[in-house]
C-alpha cells in the first residue's frame, strides 16, 4: 500500500474498508450501481445537474480517492475487494510510525513482484505488518545498556508484546542496566556482535517459547553510535514492522537519498580489506582473514551465497529478522558462528555485516533485475567500505514484464 502520513493513515484505512464494502456488494445492488460503474470499481459518472432530493455524489474527493490511495492503486483495490477474509484494525494501528503503509500482507503475496520504485529501499514500498511478539538479542561488552533499554521501551509503546530479552556478555563485565525479564548469558570475547547473533540463531531450534511469525531485534550495546556516512538513522518501529511483513527483515539504518539499500552482488562479492593496510592485532591473532574476499568466505566457510544480480545490505550491525526466515538457514548460522571464533577483531565480521540482509531477507517478490537495471552508478572504486552499493536510481530505465 502507499505510504500515508501518521495523522491520516487511520482515516484512509477506514475509508478503504468502507469502499471495499461497497465494491463487494452485488452488481445489482442499488447503492453499488449509484456509486460505481457496472462490473468494476471505477466511479460512476454523474449525469446532469443535481436536482432537489438527489444525493450529491461525493465519493470522488472524500472516499474512493482515499481508498484507492490506501490500497496502492485501483487494481489493488479490486484485489482487496476480492479477498473475502475478514479484516480487523490492529489495536496499535494509530501508533504506527510516520510513513508506515497499512497493508494486509496477503494481498502483496498474491502478486509476482511488488511494484518497483526508486523511493525507500529501491524495492518499492515493502508491505509492513504487526508482529505477534518482539524478542531482543543484545550483544554486550562494556557500553551502558541505557540506550538499548530506551529502544525496548519504544517498542513497548507500539502496543506490541515484548517477549524474550537475551543479553550476551562477552567482556567479563555485568550490564549496568538490566531490562525487566532479561536473561544474561556469557560467551568468550570472539567475533564481536556478529558472532553473538549467529550463536543465538544457531541455538534457536531448542527454544519452545518462540513462534515462526515472531521477530527478533538484534542490537549492539553501541546501538546509538553512528558512523556510516552514506546511511542515516532509520525508523526503529518501521524496521520491526517490515520484518513482520513478508520480507522478514528490517534494518536500523536507511540509505541516504539517491543511495540504494541494495548492492551489485558481483561487486559486493569482491569486498575485502586491502593487504597493504595496517591492522591492529589483538592477542597475536591477525585481523586479516584467510579468505580472498567476501565471496570466498561465503562459499568456503558457510557454503552459502547471496541473491543476484542485486542483494540487500544492512550496515551498522542492528537489525530485525522474522524467526521463520532465520530458521530456514540454521546450518548457515552454525558455520557462521564457527567462522567468527577465530579472533576478537577480524575481517570475517565485516563480511558478516554485509551479508546479514542477503541471508535473511525474503527477496522472492522483489524485482532484483529492475533494482540492478535502474542504477546509474555502482560504488566499485570510490570507497571499499561501500563496495557494490547502487547509486542514482532511474525508474524509467527498466520495466519488468508485469509493469
Amino acid at each position: 500500500m502507499a505510504r500515508l502520513t501518521n495523522n491520516s493513515s487511520v482515516m484512509h484505512f477506514l475509508l478503504l474498508l468502507c469502499c471495499v464494502s461497497v465494491v463487494r456488494m452485488s452488481h445489482d445492488d442499488l447503492m453499488r450501481r449509484s456509486v460505481l460503474q457496472p462490473g468494476g470499481v471505477q466511479l460512476r459518472q454523474s449525469i446532469g445537474k443535481r436536482s432537489r432530493g438527489r444525493p450529491q455524489q461525493m465519493w470522488g474527493p472524500s472516499v474512493q480517492a482515499y481508498a484507492v490511495k490506501a490500497a496502492g492503486g485501483i487494481e489493488a483495490l479490486a484485489l482487496t475487494a476480492q479477498d473475502e477474509k475478514s479484516r480487523t484494525i490492529s489495536p496499535s494501528i494509530a501508533e504506527r510510525p510516520h510513513g508506515t503503509p497499512l497493508q494486509d500482507a496477503s494481498m502483496s503475496q498474491r502478486l509476482q513482484h511488488w511494484p518497483f520504485s526508486c523511493d525507500g529501499l529501491w524495492a518499492g514500498k515493502l508491505p509492513l505488518n504487526t508482529p505477534p511478539r518482539v524478542n531482543f538479542v543484545v550483544a554486550y561488552c562494556t557500553t551502558s545498556l541505557l540506550d538499548v533499554t530506551k529502544v525496548i521501551d519504544k517498542v513497548k509503546a507500539l502496543n506490541v508484546t515484548v517477549g524474550s530479552i537475551d543479553i550476551y556478555a562477552k567482556c567479563g563485565q555485568a550490564p549496568d542496566v538490566h531490562p525487566t525479564a532479561a536473561v544474561v548469558h556469557h560467551l568468550p570475547n570472539v567475533g564481536g556482535n556478529d558472532h553473538t547473533y549467529a550463536y543465538h540463531m544457531a541455538h534457536l531450534s531448542s527454544r519452545n517459547d518462540l513462534a515462526p511469525e515472531d521477530v527478533i531485534v538484534f542490537l549492539k550495546d553501541t546501538v546509538s553510535n553512528f558512523h556510516q556516512y552514506l546511511q542515516q538513522r532509520g525508523n526503529v518501529s518501521e524496521a520491526i514492522l517490515m520484518a513482520a511483513g513478508p520480507a522478514g527483515f528490517g534494518c536500523f539504518t536507511d540509505p541516504l537519498s539517491d543511495i540504494s539499500a541494495f548492492a551489485k552482488s558481483s561487486a559486493l562479492s569482491e569486498f575485502a580489506f586491502p593487504e597493504s593496510a595496517v591492522y591492529h592485532t589483538i592477542n597475536g591473532v591477525p585481523f586479516k582473514s584467510p579468505y580472498r574476499n567476501l565471496k570466498s568466505w561465503l562459499t568456503e566457510a558457510l557454503s552459502a551465497d547471496l541473491p543476484t544480480p542485486a542483494t540487500p545490505v544492512c550496515y551498522g550491525g542492528n537489525f530485525v529478522a522474522k524467526l521463520r526466515n532465520i530458521m530456514k538457514n540454521t546450518r548457515v548460522w552454525t558455520a557462521l558462528a564457527r567462522s567468527l571464533e577465530r579472533a576478537t577483531s577480524l575481517e570475517e565480521g565485516h563480511f558478516a555485516e554485509r551479508s546479514w540482509a542477503g541471508l535473511l531477507m525474503d527477496i522472492s517478490q522483489i524485482d532484483l533485475g529492475n533494482v540492478m537495471c535502474a542504477a546509474r552508478k555502482v560504488f566499485d572504486v570510490y570507497d571499499p567500505s561501500y563496495y557494490g552499493i547502487l547509486q542514482g536510481c532511474d525508474s524509467g530505465k527498466c520495466r519488468s514484464p508485469e509493469n
